[in-house]
């Protein structure tokens, strides 16, 4: 990383403009309709990270974010809310604060709040494979 800070986004904004989404197999108008369940505020871009690391963010998911796969290795850490993920082939994986989820490169994945109307506020990272 080139600095040793990563924001803070108490003020609910992202500190950085967010990068163009890369979701697998999803077409535009479901990349629209993921921006608005899944509320993304970006830490640090990555032209700004010189290491594996490919982006950070916090996120609030406030509604089903579908199934779809990632070139990258993604970590979730549960902040607060319940969660239902799929990873694979498992699914019904319920998640609560302080788990933190892996996800591998190009494994389809999905997180939806455990309750209807609820919030699952994650903080996420990927890391790059070679």
């Amino acid at each position: 990383m080139k600095k040793g800070v990563i924001r803070n986004v108490s003020n609910n904004q992202s500190a950085v403009e967010p990068p163009q989404a890369d979701h697998d197999g999803l077409d535009p108008a479901e990349e629209e309709r993921m921006r608005k369940i899944a509320i993304g505020y970006w830490l640090m871009r990555p032209d700004e990270l010189e290491s594996p690391i490919e982006f950070i963010n916090e996120f609030d998911c406030v509604g089903d974010v579908q199934l779809h796969s990632h070139h990258n290795e993604e970590f979730f850490y549960v902040l607060s809310g319940e969660g239902i993920m799929q990873i694979g082939d498992e699914t019904d994986i319920v998640v609560r604060p302080n788990d933190l989820i892996y996800t591998p490169p190009d494994v389809p994945h999905s997180i939806r709040p455990k309750e209807e109307g609820g919030v699952v506020r994650c903080f996420c990272f990927a890391v790059s494979v070679d």
